[in-house]
């Protein structure tokens, strides 16, 4: 089973340690197509790096200058990069160049999500005392509590059309999985189920929600619709496959998981097309795959 800390310290990227200008782009080229993700392949530190679709070409998104970070998220356009630092939210050109620290808080801020036009962010924080989730302009302005729920809410995923807003939540004594407006109101939970359901991803066209589960054992990927019908189990051979990500095409899922470490595999929704994408031995974390 997935404990609380356990659950929580995953979805924040940070492996149980918990350590603490949008625009055009510069004329600098945009993600497409590419993985960026988290590993620990050098020397034990989480750092970003970014590869092809079928592995290929492997390389720290910063080359140069610090290369730490976790829970990457490309926006929309493929020109940035939202990620973890040091418990912060971080946005850097989609070469790695123009970092920025965008919450320079005391407070633990994680789990970057882009709002669907690129103009905004959602982010869980602990500043107001348990993890709430947050809304703030793409280069740090305007922040926003959404969510005041006394319960630790994490785990934000916008839905495509920019009016709502999945996450994780505790607030009915075990871990669910919950959609509301992006003003915290109507809040409503679409899992019910005792298993401890947690890191929701909108699919691009709006029909179906990814998210992780014990239900059945493990650690293992789930699709529902947006309304919490249609459960689906995604089949794989593994009792570990987590953070999902959705291809641009919604046909297929990026995951971290794996019969012994956890590596990056993408597969079709039906199962079939399993490929590992890295297969080395060391942690590789948070697939995101870019526009």
């Amino acid at each position: 089973m997935l404990t609380t800390r356990y659950t929580l310290c995953l979805t924040l990227g940070v492996l149980l340690g918990c350590d603490k200008s949008t625009g055009p782009g510069n004329g600098i080229p945009p993600l497409q197509d590419k993985i960026v993700f988290s590993s620990i392949r050098d020397g034990g530190i989480l750092r970003l790096y970014v590869m092809n679709v079928d592995g290929s070409s492997v390389g720290l998104v910063t080359p140069t200058g610090d290369a730490r970070g976790s829970a990457p998220e490309v926006s929309p356009d493929g020109r940035h990069i939202a990620f973890i630092r040091n418990g912060d939210i971080w946005r850097m050109e989609a070469d790695g160049s123009g970092q920025v620290n965008l919450t320079r808080s005391p407070a633990f801020e994680a789990e970057p999500a882009w709002s669907p036009d690129g103009s905004r962010i959602a982010f869980a924080s602990n500043e107001a005392g348990n993890y709430d989730i947050y809304l703030m302009d793409a280069d740090g302005a305007n922040p926003v509590q959404v969510t005041t729920d006394p319960a630790a809410d994490a785990g934000p995923s916008w839905s495509p059309n920019g009016t709502s807003i999945a996450f994780q939540t505790d607030r009915d004594g075990n871990i669910e999985i919950y959609v509301a407006g992006i003003d915290g109101t109507n809040a409503t939970n679409l899992t019910n189920d005792a298993a401890s359901d947690v890191i929701p991803r909108w699919s691009h066209d709006g029909t179906r929600i990814a998210f992780n589960s014990n239900r059945n054992g493990g650690t293992r990927i789930f699709t529902m619709d947006p309304d919490g019908s249609n459960v689906t189990e995604l089949a794989t051979p593994f009792t570990l496959a987590t953070m999902p990500a959705w291809s641009p095409n919604d046909t297929r899922l990026a995951f971290a998981g794996g019969p012994v470490n956890s590596d990056i595999w993408i597969v079709n929704l039906d199962g079939s097309g399993l490929v590992n994408l890295t297969n080395i031995a060391a942690t590789d974390l948070w697939p995101n795959w870019s526009p």
